[in-house]
């Protein structure tokens, strides 16, 4: 198997048309042309030695041409270090390459491990609400403890008839009395939220794609630009209802919320009967992130809101459109820089 370096990384990025930007800045003091100071530096102890070793093969008679280039060989050595560059990083040379490989066997290999986390979270938008991490669908709190969230339907109270009424106030009156005590502090919250039209728009679309008829679809053109509009003014909200658990944040805290969520999860579908049955959703942890994401910036929480975005374009293509979309791209791709 060919070993795979840098040599052969900047081959590939040639073939495929991309330039790799050298970022590297050499921030060493020169004294003239490419002779930076520390080289001398360096290389000052090696000539000292070859001075040194000429000096006293002249005293001892022995100066000939083979001790005179042996005299040398130590400032030659040095010299080559100091100007030999490494094949993968052009900044650094062998003799910095030599040191840093000594520091690295001399270093200190005592590791230390604990279970305590620092992390600096003042910067962090999510202290504010008081989490401190998402995992498990569950909200993990800066008081140490575990929130489970459920997403729970609701019924139109106002258009029912008295009887109707009536007999869902005692059936909630009976959940109430029904909810083990290790359930509390339990919370229910109502959140008013944008509603997401982007199924309802890609349906529109498709009916308009399948329409024959030119007038037909004109109107629901026009349609479907009204839609886009209430969609993109975001005055078109929902309110939606959440029930809250949360537990101590210990060894057998996740099973035991999880165990929570599951009965009361069922207690709540349970409650009512027939048409008025409420339906409801565990949170995961894309739908906590979202509810979280919507306590910090509700004007821009609507997700995938700019359906005139690339990446949800109703724009349809032949295929020999297509293809020649595709061979612009392709010819664009030589001229990228990644």
């Amino acid at each position: 198997m060919r070993e795979y370096n840098a040599e052969m990384a900047r081959e590939q990025m040639k073939k495929e048309g991309r330039v790799k930007l050298n970022l590297h800045f050499d921030a060493s003091r020169y004294i003239i042309a490419s002779v930076r100071f520390m080289d001398v530096v360096y290389s000052l102890p090696f000539l000292l030695i070859t001075a040194i070793s000429l000096l006293i093969l002249y005293k001892t008679g022995t100066l000939s041409t083979t001790t005179l280039v042996i005299a040398f060989v130590p400032f030659v050595f040095a010299i080559a270090l100091l100007t030999m560059k490494d094949s993968d990083r052009k900044n650094i040379n062998q003799w910095n390459k030599i040191f840093y490989k000594i520091n690295f066997v001399r270093r200190e290999r005592t590791f230390h491990f604990t279970k305590e986390v620092n992390i600096d979270l003042s910067q962090d938008i999510r202290t504010q609400l008081g989490i401190f991490n998402i995992s498990n669908g569950c909200y993990e709190t800066l008081d140490d403890r575990l929130v489970k969230v459920l997403k729970v339907s609701s019924v139109n109270i106002s258009l029912m008839s008295p009887s109707d009424r009536e007999r869902v106030f005692e059936s909630y009156k009976t959940f109430l009395n029904d909810i083990p005590r290790e359930f509390f502090d339990i919370q229910t919250s109502e959140i008013v939220q944008p509603v997401d039209l982007k199924n309802y728009l890609m349906d529109i679309e498709q009916s308009i794609n399948n329409e024959r008829d030119y007038v037909k679809r004109l109107l629901q053109g026009s349609y479907r630009d009204k839609i886009y509009k209430i969609q993109k003014s975001k005055n078109m909200v929902s309110r939606e209802r959440y029930v809250i658990l949360s537990t101590k944040n210990d060894k057998k805290g996740l099973d035991k919320i999880d165990r929570m969520a599951e009965s009361l999860k069922t207690q709540i579908q349970n409650m009512l009967r027939g048409r008025y049955k409420l339906n409801v959703e565990l949170l995961d942890n894309a739908g906590l992130e979202s509810l979280m994401y919507l306590a910090i910036d509700y004007e821009n929480a609507q997700t995938n809101s700019d359906m005139n975005s690339d990446l949800n374009s109703f724009l349809t293509v032949s295929d020999k459109e297509f293809t020649s979309m595709k061979t612009d791209w392709k010819e664009k791709e030589k001229y990228t820089i990644y």
